[in-house]
């Protein structure tokens, strides 16, 4: 198993200080029985999900002391053998594996910039992507899920409660976020799912603080994200008064007062004069139909 962890990480450019982590909390977990047990278990206990404050692993962390987002990431890193060969028995391509492993990068990266530790904080996350049901596809991610409001009409496709839709996620992986990159991700997700929708065009849906209106005034129109926000009609908005959120703009910084965030870039100035003015980080819910014809999406 160390041969595998050391060989994931040098393949993955993983820096030294993520290997002494990750590599440290192995020493510690490496032959203890629970810690085996769950790894043994995963794919069999589909409903151990191991990430949230409070699981069994969790627990497991404050009896060792080893520090519980980075024994997430050990965790996650033993199992990538079985989740290369759950995508080849379904007949996944290999690039979608490859987007999925990448993701563990850029999630332990977001780790290291808001608590200063390599390991994993998104709850729940890599729980689905390891259980094949959250997939990335190019720069976007995708998992399905079922319309529950109101009948409403997206890109002349009538939408009723019960309906399925694909919903959309962005990680920060720095990757190009033009449109021709969202295109290319919506069309592989569209034939992807295809099939699910039994005949109906599939519906895309997406909430997100990249979809708050004030972003077309904050960032202006030559912004992707203002693109982003053009690709869906935009059916709802959501306050965040506790501006939870932050940590995906600021970082480690994200609980500072207005005046005292860092203004390094344009959308973190953008924000912080945003935020010194009374607005709090508030998003929005957006769909659309793709049309894979043209290549466009339909509102």
């Amino acid at each position: 198993m160390k041969k595998l962890i050391c060989d994931f990480l040098t393949k993955n450019h993983y820096p030294q200080e993520a290997a002494e982590a990750v590599l440290g909390a192995y020493e510690v977990l490496k032959d203890n029985p629970t810690f085996l047990t769950f790894l043994e278990r995963f794919y069999v206990d589909t409903e151990l999900n191991l990430d949230l404050e409070g699981s069994p692993l969790d627990l497991l962390c404050r009896e060792t002391g080893v520090n519980f987002h980075t024994a997430k990431l050990l965790f996650y890193i033993c199992l990538t053998e079985e989740l290369r060969e759950k995508y080849r028995e379904a007949g996944f391509p290999e690039h979608m594996y490859d987007t999925a492993i990448e993701d563990m990068y850029t999630k332990a990266k977001e780790c290291v910039d808001v608590y200063g530790i390599w390991g994993i904080f998104s709850p729940g996350w890599f729980y689905s992507i390891f259980h094949l049901r959250v997939f990335g596809m190019g720069r976007l991610f995708y998992n399905t899920g079922e319309y529950k409001g109101e009948d409403m009409t997206i890109g002349g496709r009538t939408v009723t409660q019960g309906d399925l839709y694909i919903s959309v996620h962005i990680p920060s992986s720095g990757k190009p976020f033009d449109k021709a990159s969202r295109l290319a991700s919506y069309e592989m997700a569209y034939y992807f799912f295809k099939d699910a929708f039994e005949g109906k065009e599939p519906l895309f849906r997406c909430g997100t603080w990249l979809l708050n209106p004030a972003n077309r005034e904050l960032l202006g129109e030559k912004s992707n994200i203002v693109s982003f926000m053009d690709d869906f009609r935009l059916v709802a908005t959501y306050d965040n008064p506790t501006n939870s959120s932050l940590w995906r703009v600021f970082g480690a910084a994200h609980e500072l007062p207005p005046e005292k965030l860092p203004r390094d870039t344009s959308l973190r100035r953008a924000y912080a004069d945003h935020l010194a003015r009374g607005n709090t980080f508030d998003g929005g819910i957006g769909f659309f139909v793709f049309d894979p014809v043209n290549k466009v999406t339909l509102k």
